[in-house]
Protein backbone atom coordinates (compact mmCIF):
# COMPACT_ATOMS: atom_id res chain seq x y z
CA UNK A 1 0.00 0.00 0.00
CA UNK A 2 1.61 3.15 -0.56
CA UNK A 3 2.79 5.91 1.84
CA UNK A 4 0.80 8.60 3.11
CA UNK A 5 3.35 11.07 2.18
CA UNK A 6 2.76 9.41 -1.66
CA UNK A 7 -0.72 10.04 -1.87
CA UNK A 8 -1.53 12.58 -4.72
CA UNK A 9 -5.06 12.75 -4.75
CA UNK A 10 -7.67 14.41 -2.46
CA UNK A 11 -11.80 13.74 -2.22
CA UNK A 12 -13.59 16.60 -0.58
CA UNK A 13 -17.48 15.81 -0.22
CA UNK A 14 -19.34 18.11 1.87
CA UNK A 15 -22.73 17.00 2.88
CA UNK A 16 -24.26 20.51 2.75
CA UNK A 17 -27.68 19.83 3.27
CA UNK A 18 -27.45 18.31 6.09
CA UNK A 19 -24.10 20.13 7.68
CA UNK A 20 -24.52 23.13 5.69
CA UNK A 21 -23.68 26.69 7.07
CA UNK A 22 -25.08 30.22 6.42
CA UNK A 23 -23.98 32.05 3.42
CA UNK A 24 -21.90 33.96 5.31
CA UNK A 25 -19.37 32.11 7.34
CA UNK A 26 -19.07 29.31 4.23
CA UNK A 27 -16.08 31.35 2.84
CA UNK A 28 -14.42 31.91 6.18
CA UNK A 29 -14.73 28.54 7.21
CA UNK A 30 -13.52 27.21 4.08
CA UNK A 31 -9.95 29.39 4.21
CA UNK A 32 -9.29 27.82 7.61
CA UNK A 33 -10.03 24.12 6.09
CA UNK A 34 -7.91 24.79 3.02
CA UNK A 35 -5.46 26.23 4.64
CA UNK A 36 -5.03 22.28 6.47
CA UNK A 37 -5.35 20.30 4.04
CA UNK A 38 -2.79 22.54 2.29
CA UNK A 39 -0.55 21.77 5.52
CA UNK A 40 -1.38 18.04 5.99
CA UNK A 41 -1.48 16.72 2.06
CA UNK A 42 0.15 19.45 -0.09
CA UNK A 43 1.00 16.58 -2.35
CA UNK A 44 -2.23 16.54 -3.56
CA UNK A 45 -2.65 20.02 -4.81
CA UNK A 46 -2.37 19.04 -8.57
CA UNK A 47 -5.56 16.51 -8.23
CA UNK A 48 -8.13 17.73 -6.15
CA UNK A 49 -12.42 17.62 -6.08
CA UNK A 50 -14.35 19.48 -3.79
CA UNK A 51 -18.05 18.61 -4.09
CA UNK A 52 -20.73 20.40 -2.10
CA UNK A 53 -24.52 18.46 -2.39
CA UNK A 54 -26.90 21.43 -1.08
CA UNK A 55 -30.82 21.37 -1.15
CA UNK A 56 -32.61 24.30 -3.23
CA UNK A 57 -32.80 26.69 -0.46
CA UNK A 58 -29.19 27.02 0.07
CA UNK A 59 -28.41 28.92 -3.10
CA UNK A 60 -26.82 31.72 -1.51
CA UNK A 61 -24.49 29.26 -0.02
CA UNK A 62 -23.78 27.75 -3.11
CA UNK A 63 -23.11 30.82 -4.99
CA UNK A 64 -20.59 31.02 -2.28
CA UNK A 65 -18.95 27.89 -2.76
CA UNK A 66 -18.69 27.88 -6.44
CA UNK A 67 -15.75 30.80 -6.51
CA UNK A 68 -13.97 28.40 -4.28
CA UNK A 69 -14.00 25.83 -6.70
CA UNK A 70 -16.40 23.32 -5.34
CA UNK A 71 -18.51 21.66 -8.27
CA UNK A 72 -22.20 22.10 -6.36
CA UNK A 73 -25.13 19.91 -6.99
CA UNK A 74 -28.41 21.06 -6.20
CA UNK A 75 -31.52 18.41 -4.95
CA UNK A 76 -35.04 18.63 -4.03
CA UNK A 77 -34.37 15.17 -2.46
CA UNK A 78 -31.71 13.54 0.13
CA UNK A 79 -28.74 14.21 -1.99
CA UNK A 80 -27.04 11.36 -0.04
CA UNK A 81 -27.38 8.14 -2.51
CA UNK A 82 -25.48 10.98 -5.19
CA UNK A 83 -22.47 11.55 -3.02
CA UNK A 84 -22.00 8.08 -2.00
CA UNK A 85 -22.50 6.99 -5.87
CA UNK A 86 -19.57 9.75 -6.90
CA UNK A 87 -17.34 8.67 -3.99
CA UNK A 88 -17.20 5.12 -4.67
CA UNK A 89 -16.68 5.79 -8.54
CA UNK A 90 -14.20 7.94 -7.58
CA UNK A 91 -11.99 5.90 -5.08
CA UNK A 92 -12.21 2.96 -7.15
CA UNK A 93 -9.66 4.60 -9.58
CA UNK A 94 -6.72 5.05 -7.48
CA UNK A 95 -7.74 3.76 -4.15
CA UNK A 96 -4.13 3.56 -2.65
CA UNK A 97 -3.35 6.95 -3.41
CA UNK A 98 -6.10 8.83 -2.40
CA UNK A 99 -7.33 10.74 0.41
CA UNK A 100 -11.15 10.75 1.35
CA UNK A 101 -12.11 14.02 3.52
CA UNK A 102 -16.01 13.77 4.09
CA UNK A 103 -17.75 16.83 5.72
CA UNK A 104 -21.03 15.18 7.37
CA UNK A 105 -21.89 13.85 10.74
CA UNK A 106 -24.58 11.27 9.51
CA UNK A 107 -24.06 7.87 10.43
CA UNK A 108 -25.37 6.45 7.27
CA UNK A 109 -22.08 7.48 5.29
CA UNK A 110 -20.41 4.90 7.62
CA UNK A 111 -20.54 1.45 5.30
CA UNK A 112 -19.28 4.14 2.46
CA UNK A 113 -16.00 4.78 4.36
CA UNK A 114 -15.87 1.32 6.07
CA UNK A 115 -15.52 0.35 1.97
CA UNK A 116 -13.36 2.78 1.10
CA UNK A 117 -10.87 1.98 4.12
CA UNK A 118 -11.08 -1.81 3.33
CA UNK A 119 -9.92 -0.84 -0.79
CA UNK A 120 -7.12 1.25 1.04
CA UNK A 121 -8.30 4.99 0.61
CA UNK A 122 -7.28 7.20 3.56
CA UNK A 123 -10.29 8.31 5.43
CA UNK A 124 -11.21 11.57 7.37
CA UNK A 125 -14.04 13.14 8.61
CA UNK A 126 -14.75 16.72 9.16
CA UNK A 127 -17.40 16.95 11.84
CA UNK A 128 -19.10 17.99 14.98
CA UNK A 129 -19.52 17.39 18.43
CA UNK A 130 -22.35 15.78 16.78
CA UNK A 131 -20.85 13.61 14.77
CA UNK A 132 -22.50 9.90 14.62
CA UNK A 133 -20.62 7.35 16.52
CA UNK A 134 -21.10 5.01 13.69
CA UNK A 135 -19.32 7.42 11.31
CA UNK A 136 -16.22 7.90 14.29
CA UNK A 137 -15.84 4.01 14.79
CA UNK A 138 -15.35 3.54 10.94
CA UNK A 139 -12.09 5.95 11.32
CA UNK A 140 -8.79 5.24 11.93
CA UNK A 141 -6.98 6.85 14.70
CA UNK A 142 -6.32 10.74 14.70
CA UNK A 143 -8.55 10.70 11.37
CA UNK A 144 -11.50 12.87 12.57
CA UNK A 145 -11.10 16.69 12.15
CA UNK A 146 -13.32 18.80 14.52
CA UNK A 147 -14.81 21.06 13.01
CA UNK A 148 -12.81 24.04 14.98
CA UNK A 149 -9.82 21.67 14.10
CA UNK A 150 -8.77 23.85 11.14
CA UNK A 151 -8.83 27.33 12.67
CA UNK A 152 -6.86 26.08 15.67
CA UNK A 153 -4.13 24.76 14.18
CA UNK A 154 -3.47 26.97 11.40
CA UNK A 155 -3.19 30.56 13.32
CA UNK A 156 -1.24 28.03 15.78
CA UNK A 157 1.25 27.86 13.01
CA UNK A 158 1.37 31.16 11.92
CA UNK A 159 2.54 31.63 15.33
CA UNK A 160 5.41 29.48 14.20
CA UNK A 161 6.00 31.26 11.18
CA UNK A 162 5.86 34.37 12.95
CA UNK A 163 8.80 33.34 15.48
CA UNK A 164 11.36 32.45 12.47
CA UNK A 165 12.58 29.78 14.60
CA UNK A 166 13.74 32.06 17.39
CA UNK A 167 14.16 30.58 20.85
CA UNK A 168 11.17 30.10 23.35
CA UNK A 169 9.91 27.82 25.91
CA UNK A 170 6.46 26.20 25.48
CA UNK A 171 4.68 28.12 27.76
CA UNK A 172 5.51 31.45 26.12
CA UNK A 173 4.61 29.57 22.56
CA UNK A 174 1.70 28.88 24.49
CA UNK A 175 0.83 32.35 25.35
CA UNK A 176 0.73 33.45 22.08
CA UNK A 177 -1.14 31.22 20.65
CA UNK A 178 -3.39 31.78 23.16
CA UNK A 179 -3.84 35.72 22.63
CA UNK A 180 -4.07 34.90 18.86
CA UNK A 181 -7.10 32.86 19.61
CA UNK A 182 -8.78 34.20 22.70
CA UNK A 183 -11.04 36.65 20.05
CA UNK A 184 -12.67 33.52 18.62
CA UNK A 185 -12.17 31.66 22.24
CA UNK A 186 -12.11 27.99 20.46
CA UNK A 187 -8.52 26.60 22.03
CA UNK A 188 -7.11 23.40 21.82
CA UNK A 189 -8.90 21.22 24.32
CA UNK A 190 -11.53 21.99 22.52
CA UNK A 191 -10.86 20.13 19.75
CA UNK A 192 -9.44 17.40 20.84
CA UNK A 193 -6.05 18.02 22.14
CA UNK A 194 -5.03 17.38 25.78
CA UNK A 195 -6.79 19.64 28.36
CA UNK A 196 -3.87 19.73 30.94
CA UNK A 197 -1.46 21.20 28.58
CA UNK A 198 -3.11 21.65 25.22
CA UNK A 199 -0.08 23.70 23.31
CA UNK A 200 2.31 21.03 24.02
CA UNK A 201 -0.07 18.73 22.66
CA UNK A 202 -0.63 20.30 19.78
CA UNK A 203 2.97 20.94 18.90
CA UNK A 204 3.48 17.19 19.70
CA UNK A 205 1.03 16.70 17.07
CA UNK A 206 2.74 18.89 14.41
CA UNK A 207 5.98 17.34 14.95
CA UNK A 208 4.30 13.46 14.45
CA UNK A 209 2.71 15.26 11.42
CA UNK A 210 6.30 15.64 10.35
CA UNK A 211 5.03 19.59 9.99
CA UNK A 212 7.40 21.15 12.16
CA UNK A 213 11.02 20.50 13.78
CA UNK A 214 11.34 20.90 17.61
CA UNK A 215 15.07 21.16 18.82
CA UNK A 216 16.15 22.27 21.95
CA UNK A 217 17.63 26.05 22.23
CA UNK A 218 20.07 27.85 24.54
CA UNK A 219 19.21 30.66 27.10
CA UNK A 220 16.18 29.20 29.14
CA UNK A 221 16.37 25.79 30.80
CA UNK A 222 12.86 24.32 29.23
CA UNK A 223 13.49 26.84 25.77
CA UNK A 224 13.24 24.90 22.26
CA UNK A 225 13.55 26.42 18.09
CA UNK A 226 10.79 25.68 15.90
CA UNK A 227 10.74 25.13 12.74
CA UNK A 228 8.52 24.76 10.06
CA UNK A 229 9.36 21.65 7.44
Amino acid sequence: METQNQRTKLLFPWDFQNRGLDASEVETEWRYMRKYIDLLFPRSRASRQFWAYTAPHQYQAAAKLEPLKFEVFTSYFDADSQLVQDVKEECQKRPTRTILILAADDGNYAELLRDAREAGVDVYIWGTDNCSDRLRRVLADGHFIHWDAPFVVTECVEVIKELRGKSITRSEFGNQCKARLDESEIYPYDVGFSNNHPYSSLLRWLERQGLVVIKKASGKRDAISIALK
